[in-house]
């Protein structure tokens, strides 16, 4: 099933599916690209450390920690493994 990353419980490990686009497909929103230069990509899997639905959703990302603010986690779409 598909969900935002905001909504995953902490102790998940999900897969990135795709981000929250709107507007022109050719461009590519400033906080697509800055989760990149982070690395986070598509098809990524990823483990949910900490998430209280409310602040940011802490997050491993290839062994590194991460915090990612709640309007950016709505915007990644991910999929429970």
């Amino acid at each position: 099933m598909r969900k935002t990353l905001a909504e995953v419980d902490g102790n998940k490990i999900v897969k990135v599916v795709d981000f929250v686009t709107t507007g022109h497909r050719s461009h590519v929103p400033q906080y697509i690209i800055r989760l990149q230069e982070m690395g986070i990509l598509k098809g990524d899997v990823i483990k949910v450390n900490r998430n209280t639905f409310v602040g940011p959703v802490e997050v491993n990302v290839k062994g590194t920690n991460l915090a990612i603010g709640r309007g950016i986690a709505s915007k990644i779409i991910v999929e429970e493994i």
